[in-house]
């Protein structure tokens, strides 16, 4: 059960900056460090992606006559965002200060600049740095040793003397007292639970503001000793990032603005041991990496639907760069290691994110590139060369060899405990291989492959008979989740034993995919079906509420946060194959706007221009999981891009 304590924090929004490179600054509009994932920097320090953490906040006292207090338990709070920059105006009887962050988008650093707007008298501030250089991924201390170098604005600070500096350094220059101290603190985990930290207190900055004038100060992983230029050229944020006029489209619809424009956040650019240039998608803050289903399912609204058609190729293509015996890779490492592939589902969604880049660039020119390797991946899939991945010909089906290994997107394990353990034939999965198929026969036909495209459209076939035939729940108008393994051969016809007809939306995955088996009797079933168990203004229900099973809140045990993954959330990516779905047997466009009005509008949003990885099933469907999801915000953008008139 929630922890009644616990929501204030949880509901604070969050702000997110990032530099283009994998580096984030992260807080909450309260202008403090209330969270464990909370840090004023965080930077990947080693190739490729290997994050560590220096700063968690920058304590703020203003000297008055009862001495040096908080700046935020003296004055009035007032936070906003402007353009995707996190502003903070603190307002007293006495004077207005502002303070406003932002990045740098080639070196990690954040800027954090202050200006008194109004006061009688100039205003004495402290700045103190709280340090805590910690690797992220294992949630380790790097050092409980600093060395302190003082430099001419600031001060270099080293966790190993031959390691690079967190640079920390004031422009004006201000007056610098020694601290060399520990402080404890207490953030939130995930789970509701305080936890305790040790910040490293190193120095103090004094400075004297007057009235319109500000003080700047720059913390930054290596950063330049020179800085000040920097700072006033990133002060005012670039513009839109997509200029095209999609994109621009994209960003003016109203509640979208800035969902559109944080689509950037997700694209970094990273070195793999193939290629040290590379453009990727990550799959959200704030710190997980770029995954291949992830990217798959975030491209078409992130990228394609605002037109940024070359930005997309050059994600296409650093997966395409890593396929391994016909797969494209599950996630790539954060370490210096081989991406893994555990995913049977992954490198189908590519070929479904091609084909809606296809229908929207009719770029025939990157399709004859990649065709023949397109057709030599799909070949891989026939001949059972893929990893942990067997094609029954009997049946035309794809199947996961070993259901220990979760390779469908309901992958929540905890060890080696399984949160949602699913039938060797997942219904999502045929569909997902019965539109590879179709989209290679359309992409053989445009290119006068005969040969390719006669083969494919008969697989085509075999798997839309035996997927439409073999999932259908008897006597119903519904759909199996998943079969078993086993099957039963009467003559040359294959029939499986009964499935899974638990209701998920994997179902709804199978009728809302470009290409679909299954009759539109069945998908007006499985869509009003939805409407009554699944839909939530986020997103649908991985679970139906009256399920044995169901988790309707993703807070509490890390066992429980897993299985309410899957069992229960409410996803917001798979809106799109719902909005598909309902439009093939209905056509009220403006009653799914309504459904979906709180998503499209950033309501329950935890982090400003973002959408979160999941919500709680029960209302009022509290947003959990990464607070930033590429999926997400991409589907929510991808959507309204669908419901146009």
């Amino acid at each position: 059960m929630r922890h009644e304590q616990h929501l204030p924090a949880v509901m604070k929004r969050e702000w997110l900056l990032v530099n283009g490179m994998g580096g984030y600054v992260m807080g909450d509009d309260h202008g403090a460090c209330t969270r464990t994932r909370h840090y004023l920097l965080a930077a990947p320090v080693r190739p490729p992606l290997q994050r560590a953490a220096f700063v968690r906040t920058l304590t703020e006292t203003i000297l008055t006559d009862n001495g040096w207090l908080p700046l935020r338990e003296m004055c009035r709070l007032h936070y906003e965002n402007r353009r995707g920059l996190p502003v903070f105006v603190y307002e007293s009887n006495h004077f207005t200060l502002l303070k406003h962050l932002w990045m740098a988008d080639h070196f990690h650093g954040v800027f954090i600049r202050y200006e008194l707007q109004r006061g009688e008298l100039p205003v004495e501030i402290r700045l103190m740095p709280c340090l805590d250089f910690r690797d992220l991924e294992t949630e380790t201390a790097l050092s409980e040793f600093y060395t302190v170098r003082r430099s001419e604005l600031g001060a270099d600070i080293y966790a190993d003397v031959n390691d690079k500096p967190l640079r920390i350094a004031a422009s004006p220059a201000t007056g610098y007292v020694p601290v060399n101290r520990w402080h404890e603190i207490f953030l939130e985990d995930e789970s509701g639970t305080p936890q305790r930290y040790e910040v490293y207190l190193p120095f103090v900055f004094e400075h004297e503001l007057a009235v319109g004038r500000t003080l700047t100060v720059m913390l930054a992983h290596d950063g330049p000793e020179s800085w000040e230029a920097e700072a006033a050229r990133h002060e005012t944020p670039a513009p839109l990032l997509f200029a095209s006029e999609e994109a621009q489209a994209l960003s003016r619809a109203e509640g979208l603005p800035h969902l559109a424009a944080g689509a950037h956040a997700f694209l970094i650019r990273r070195p793999t041991i193939l290629s040290l240039d590379n453009t990727t998608l990550l799959a959200g803050y704030p710190n997980l990496a770029d995954s291949g289903r992830e990217a798959m399912l975030a491209l078409p609204g992130l990228l394609i639907a605002a037109g940024e058609f070359e930005r997309a190729k050059q994600v296409f293509s650093i997966f395409l760069k890593h396929v391994h015996h016909g797969l494209i890779p599950n996630y790539f490492s954060k370490r210096p290691e081989s991406p893994n592939y555990d995913s049977i589902d992954a490198t189908l969604w590519l070929f479904v994110a091609l084909y809606e880049y296809w229908q929207a660039s009719r770029d025939l020119k990157f399709l004859e590139e990649n065709y023949s390797f397109l057709l030599e991946m799909l070949n891989c899939h026939l001949r059972s060369l893929t990893p942990g991945i067997k094609f029954e010909a009997k049946t035309g089906f794809l199947y996961a060899l070993e259901t220990q290994r979760a390779m469908t997107w309901m992958n929540g394990r905890l060890g080696n405990w399984l949160a949602t353990p699913r039938s060797a034939f997942a219904v999502e999965v045929q569909a997902l291989w019965h539109n590879t198929l179709c989209i290679m026969a359309e992409f053989s036909h445009l290119l006068g492959k005969e040969t390719g495209e006669s083969k494919c459209r008969e697989l085509a076939a075999q798997v839309e008979m035996n997927l439409s035939r073999s999932f259908a729940v008897p006597a119903t108008d519904l759909i199996y989740d998943s079969l078993p393994e086993q099957l039963m051969y009467e003559g040359k016809e294959s029939i499986f034993p009964a499935g899974d007809d638990t209701l998920r939306p994997n179902a709804v995955i199978a009728v809302g995919l470009p290409f679909t088996a299954f009759s539109a009797v069945q998908i007006r079933a499985l869509v009003d079906l939805a409407l009554r168990w699944l839909i939530t203004p986020f997103g649908l229900r991985t679970l139906a509420p009256d399920h044995p099973a169901y988790c309707g809140q993703c807070w509490g045990p890390a066992k429980h946060r897993v299985s309410a993954q899957h069992n229960g959330a409410a996803h917001p990516w798979l809106i799109v194959p719902f909005v598909r779905a309902y439009l093939r047997v209905y056509h009220d466009r403006d009653f799914l706007r309504g459904l979906f009005a709180p998503l499209f509008e950033g309501r329950n949003s935890p982090c400003d221009g973002f959408i979160a990885q999941m919500y709680d099933g029960d209302s009022p469907h509290a947003p959990a999981g990464a607070p930033a999801f590429a999926a997400s915000s991409g589907a929510v953008l991808q959507a309204w891009e669908m419901l146009k008139e």
